[in-house]
């Protein structure tokens, strides 16, 4: 299972590269001025593959986002995927877990506030039924107090 998020880190990373219109090569190079340190493309395109090591760890991350030019959302996840890859198993099986529940609740919580708004919406058209309901009556009793008077 490690080496398959190392594998989901590497997919995401070479969908970066390819929306920044960078190779293994050029990553390669830019990394290694980043980081004061030879990086060889082969051995990115091993850590890529997640045939080899673990994605870079948390020092070597922000450069390797720099070089994507990530930000926001997608730097949020590249960050996460490299270091869930890097989480013991069963860690990852209960974080896993509690993503799953926390989607369910969330569905949950949509589903309730879909039948709230329904329900409000009924409530509008009752008030309005009453509102006819009793203007009608009103209607009527004025008619039988006329013919009373």
């Amino acid at each position: 299972m490690r080496k398959e998020t190392s594998r989901e880190w590497g997919e995401f990373t070479k969908s970066a590269m390819d929306l920044v219109g960078l190779t293994q090569t050029e990553l390669a190079r830019i990394l290694s001025k980043k980081l004061n340190r030879s990086i060889t493309q082969g051995a990115l395109q091993a850590r890529l593959n997640g045939d080899r090591s673990q994605p870079p760890d948390e020092s070597e991350l922000q450069a390797w986002a720099d070089a994507l030019k990530l930000d926001g959302f997608h730097r949020q996840k590249f960050i996460r995927l490299a270091l869930f890859s890097r989480t013991p198993l069963q860690i990852r099986k209960e974080l896993l877990a509690a993503e799953d529940r926390i989607a369910a609740n969330e569905k949950r919580i949509a589903s309730l506030e879909k039948q709230d708004l329904d329900l409000r919406r009924q409530v509008v058209d009752l008030q309005r039924q009453l509102g006819e309901v009793t203007a009608q009556a009103t209607e009527l009793l004025g008619r039988v107090g006329d013919r009373d008077g």
